[in-house]
This record gives C-alpha cells, structure tokens and sequence, in this order.
C-alpha cells in the first residue's frame, strides 16, 4: 500500500444527459463530491455537446466553472467533431476559447455520431501549435488499427484511453507496446494486480488516475492506494497534469 499524494481527477463531467439523474448537474455539486473524496483538482468536460455537433456547451462549461469559482479546481475539456471543420465560425470559436481559457484537453465520442478517428485529423493538424492531449473513450468501440494510425501520425498528442476494464486489457496493452504517446486511466481498473503490471511493463508516466462515474465513489481510488508500487510513482501522474496549464 502507498501513501497518496494530492489526486488529481482526469475523468471528471457536468450537465445531464447520463445517467438519467446526473451525477453532477452543476460545478458546485462535482466540487463538493470532489472534497468527499478528498480529490484536489480534477479535468472537466460537459455532458451536453456529445453529438455531432458539439460546438454548443463549451460557453456553458466555462460559465458553470466560473459561476462555482472553481477555476483553480476544475479544468475545463472540450468536446471535438469533424463537423466542426465546415461549421461555418466553429473553428475559429474553438481557438478562442481554447486560447483565452488555455484549454489542451479534448475529447471525442466518434460512436455516437458515426465518424472515424482520423477524421478529426484536421482538427489536430490546427491545434498541435497547443500541445493537445486528446481523451478517448474505450466504449466508444474505435478499432484498434485506426488509434494506431492515429498516434502514428500525431506522435506528440498524448492519447488517453479512459474507462478501460478487463475485457479491454489485451487491445489496451497492445496499443500501448506500440505507441508511446498512449496513456491508459484507471476509473475501472479494479481487478487484482493491474495497476501494478502496467507499472512494471510501461512506466507510472503512462498511468492516469480517474475516479470515473459517481457510482464507482472511491473504487480507483482504493485501488491505487492498495498497489503494491513506491510512494512516489502515484505522483508521478499529478506532476503531469498539473503542468496542463502551463
């Protein structure tokens, strides 16, 4: 077991539309669900832009963040699509946005709307001056081949898979061996001895605490407590995402 350092939160969300009651309709509400846990800072994206529109919401997250002044808690992300490209304004928002409120996280949810990875590629072509860090849902079922093109072509995104479990792990793993910008968060990594092997066989650097939905409550977090790795190696993620902002 280690000690833990200040945790730091990459998973975290806003706004309705899952589950049927939200977890966390409002900033207020995730800050104080953030200080039962006893987590610092956490990344935040809002619920509601996941289709294939999202340019709408990102105003909205900003304006709930600031409405909780919990600008030097929560983080904010953005929802991206490659609808976006010919959205007359949306891009040139986007960079506004993004620049103004030094926003590097982004997020996608290609399922939902029927689009390919790569066809954000564009999109990332715009925003690699920012050193973006892109996040990736394992549930979104994106092919294994086509994140590996992705990272291919975008060695300097960082690409965290985030929400993987068991049945992903042998996918998750390889991804990995072959591509050193991927990441891997732990919200659902609950089974025997997982932290630890990935540890072992990638590095702490590659590891991402997330403390996933609300009903996992502390589950990511006792998992990472209970890892039989050093007292330093928790750390190691905090250091990186508390330089997102830099």
């Amino acid at each position: 077991m280690v000690g833990l350092p200040s945790l730091f939160d990459a998973t975290k969300y806003i706004g309705t539309g899952f589950p049927e009651h939200p977890d966390f309709p409002t900033a207020a509400g995730l800050v104080a669900h953030l200080d039962r846990l006893g987590i610092d800072r956490a990344v935040v994206f809002h619920r509601e832009p996941r289709g294939p529109h999202p340019t709408a919401g990102k105003e909205q997250l900003i304006r709930e963040i600031a409405a909780a002044g919990a600008q030097d808690r929560l983080i904010p992300s953005f929802a991206i699509a490659p609808s976006m490209i010919d959205e007359r304004g949306a891009m040139d928002r986007l960079l506004d946005l993004v620049k103004v409120h030094g926003v590097r996280v982004f997020r996608v949810w290609p399922k939902e709307s029927g689009w390919l990875l790569g066809d954000i590629a564009p999109m990332m072509q715009t925003l690699l001056p920012l050193r973006p860090v892109l996040f990736l849902d394992v549930w979104q079922d994106v092919k294994k081949e086509g994140v590996l093109r992705f990272a291919a072509e975008f060695p300097q995104t960082s690409i965290v898979v985030t929400n993987p479990m068991w049945v992903h792990y042998p996918v998750l793993y390889e991804l990995m061996a072959a591509r050193p910008n991927v990441y891997a968060e732990t919200a659902l990594m609950h089974t025997y001895r997982t932290i630890e092997h990935l540890v072992h066989r990638f590095g702490a650097e590659r590891i991402i605490f997330g403390a996933g939905y609300r009903s996992n409550n502390g589950a990511a977090i006792a998992s990472l407590a209970h890892a039989e790795i050093s007292p330093e190696q928790p750390a190691l993620s905090y250091r990186n995402w508390r330089e997102l902002r830099t």
